[in-house]
């Protein structure tokens, strides 16, 4: 879908009732302080939510809106008259949108007033006369995207910010879209640090927490979110991994809330998220219930947060919540507790006796030379014969000949010695290609397009070409799968083309049906695979993939890394991580009245480069790792 207005049922309902009864005659004694986070945008329906929350604390038949510039400054500390005036005119556009949206809420029976506050840097947060502004018939305070660094830089220990407390205490719903939404958690996201990216999300460092004491202007608004960190577009721009290390530092309760594109939600007293509105979903991270954030660990080169048993839960519009204080999703009105995951496992085993390794690739590309390639081309050299380079899953002949060809020569700069190239193209005999691999010493296996290779597992399995695979890894040939090869590797495979437009495919795979599932080559039964994950933002594939076989695991391999599997156990090599995304023991799985998928206790878990999965056992099982274990076992790096 593209990201345009998207009403939910929930959010219809309500507005008609509201325009069939009016505005509330008289404001609510002790009403509850209310949030309204928005992930980005400004949506009708988004506003109109917030709307009601305003309309709520009406007495007077007029609806008024506060609306704060305070992201919008360059320099906190001083602005030029054209650049003031420059972002007044937008804030005032961006009134113009609250005051339509909520005039929807209320009908011809009372008359919305969003105001713009001229409050843009320091000087003017102290300022009695604007801030006095905000005092009075304030009904609800909107604060507008831009820099959250700049409005805690500008709020932070004013009168502003004593002001905007009193609002909130005293019931007064306070709203902001994206960079308005990262300030409301006292512990506050403030974005990448030097040229991190959200794929670099997971090393220590990435992330610039603003996560300061009260008398600094390093953290998110004072009333702000005790008991858990607020993120926004956190599946458009991939943040998944970005909230993760940010809950896994955050003091005191490790909750995490990720809110997306075009999507608002309601969190009540700092206990209750209930209400979502929009086109996606919230998002909520959990690594206080299983202990997460108290024993992970950052390992590798790249000090990669590794981390195990996170609970995960993905509320769409449509009766989905969350008890920030139980933790504990609420769906419907029934709560649902932490499973018992005692004796969870990985899937993944050892190898039997004898195989060699096999590496499953998230796209080596990004480090040709690098270390998954050089110990495969290691691995290669020491078993003799010849190297076989096949590249599959291309949409021309040209294509995949010249993959093959690089790949070869790749090999031959890293000390293989006897290399030969072949390619699966309308030209190629499979069954031709099937001979030669089951005479190679070892096989690199490239795929292009994980949509064209799903069109081709057919003629892999009829001509042999998949049991050829098989066979050589089990009788001790080195064998490399990557990119979309590796995909192919679980029973099921993601057939969606590379995305072309990240941030838009990003927040539609988590709709149900927006991603094509295929059947794999099924080499490791049990298992999904998605390559490119953090860099492509994939994990609503994922998300997809269990939806459709919550008994099945799913591993989301970054560029430049791999699993290998021998029959030493599982271990991840390379630059990054390798991200697991488990359904087996949740308890809900469904959609919202969106489309967008609903969850209650998926789990996830990281593991970072030199890490173990699982090793082998003298009963020969497969043994899943947690951090202690690896610790005690003297295997971290």
């Amino acid at each position: 879908m593209s990201k345009v207005l998207v009403f939910s049922g929930a959010v219809v309902a309500i507005l008609a009732l509201h325009l069939q009864l009016g505005p509330s005659p008289v404001a609510r004694a002790g009403a509850p302080s209310v949030l309204v986070p928005i992930g980005a945008s400004y949506q009708e329906d988004t506003l109109a939510y917030f709307s009601l929350r305003a309309l709520a604390r009406d007495t007077d038949s007029l609806v008024t809106i506060r609306v704060l510039p305070i992201t919008y400054a360059s320099n906190p500390f001083g602005i030029s008259g054209s650049e003031r005036a420059q972002n007044l005119a937008l804030a005032q556009t961006r009134a113009g949108e609250i005051e339509a949206a909520c005039q929807t809420v209320v009908g011809p029976q009372a008359t919305c007033e969003a105001q713009v506050v001229d409050i843009q840097v320091r000087n003017d947060a102290d300022n009695p006369t604007l801030v006095d502004q905000l005092t009075g018939a304030t009904d609800g305070l909107f604060i507008l995207g831009g820099d959250q660094t700049i409005a805690m830089q500008v709020t932070a220990n004013t009168l502003l910010e004593s002001a905007l407390a009193g609002l909130y205490n005293n019931g007064v719903p306070i709203g902001g879209t994206s960079a308005g939404a990262a300030v409301q958690s006292r512990n506050m996201i403030a974005g990448y640090t030097g040229n991190n990216f959200a794929w670099h999300a997971l090393s220590f460092g990435a992330i610039d927490l603003w996560y300061g004491p009260p008398e600094t202007d390093g953290r998110g608004l004072i009333f702000g979110l005790e008991n858990a960190v607020v993120d926004q577009h956190v599946l458009e721009r991939g943040r998944i991994p970005r909230l993760l290390q940010a809950t896994q530092r955050l003091p005191g309760s490790h909750i995490g809330i990720g809110v997306d594109w075009g999507t608002g939600v309601r969190i009540e007293n700092a206990d209750l998220v209930t209400e979502t509105v929009g086109a996606y979903l919230v998002l909520i991270v959990d690594q206080e219930t299983y202990g997460a954030a108290d024993t992970a660990e950052y390992f590798g080169p790249g000090q990669v947060l590794s981390i195990r048993d996170v609970g995960l839960h993905l509320l769409p519009p449509g009766g989905f919540g969350y008890d920030l204080n139980g933790r504990q999703p609420v769906f419907d009105g029934t709560a649902f507790a932490a499973p018992d995951i005692a004796g969870r496992d990985r899937v993944l085993t050892a190898a039997a006796p004898g195989a060699g390794p096999l590496y499953l690739a998230g796209d080596l590309s990004v480090t040709p030379l690098g270390p998954v390639t050089a110990e495969f081309a290691q691995a290669a050299q020491a078993a003799g014969g010849v190297t076989v380079v096949f590249a599959a899953g291309y949409p021309n002949g040209s294509a995949a000949n010249h993959a093959a060809n690089t790949w070869a020569g790749r090999l031959v700069q890293l000390g293989v010695a006897d290399v030969q190239s072949v390619a699966l193209t309308g030209a190629a005999d499979p069954e031709t290609i099937a001979a030669l691999l089951s005479s190679a010493g070892a096989v690199f296996m490239v795929g292009g397009r994980q949509d064209v290779l799903a069109n081709q597992v057919q003629t892999l399995k009829d001509s042999g070409i998949g049991q050829v695979l098989l066979d050589r890894w089990h009788d001790g040939a080195p064998v490399l799968l990557d990119n979309a090869a590796a995909a192919a590797a679980g029973s099921w495979m993601s057939a969606a083309p590379p995305p072309t437009d990240v941030e838009i495919e990003a927040s539609d795979s988590f709709l149900a049906g927006h991603v094509p599932i295929a059947p794999g080559l099924g080499l490791l039964p049990g298992t999904i695979f998605e390559p490119r994950v953090l860099y492509d933002y994939l994990y609503g594939r994922l998300v997809s993939h269990l939806a459709a076989h919550p008994d099945l695991i799913g591993f989301g391999i970054e560029r430049g890394t791999a699993i290998r599997i021998d029959p030493d156990g599982v271990r991840v090599l390379g630059e990054m991580a390798v991200i697991v995304f488990d359904a087996r023991d949740a308890a809900h799985i469904d959609s919202g009245e969106n489309g967008a998928f609903a969850a209650a206790w998926l789990l996830l878990d990281t593991f970072a480069s030199g890490e173990n999965i699982a090793v082998a056992t003298e009963a020969g099982h497969k043994l899943y790792l947690p951090i202690t274990v690896l610790q005690d076992a003297g295997s971290q790096p």
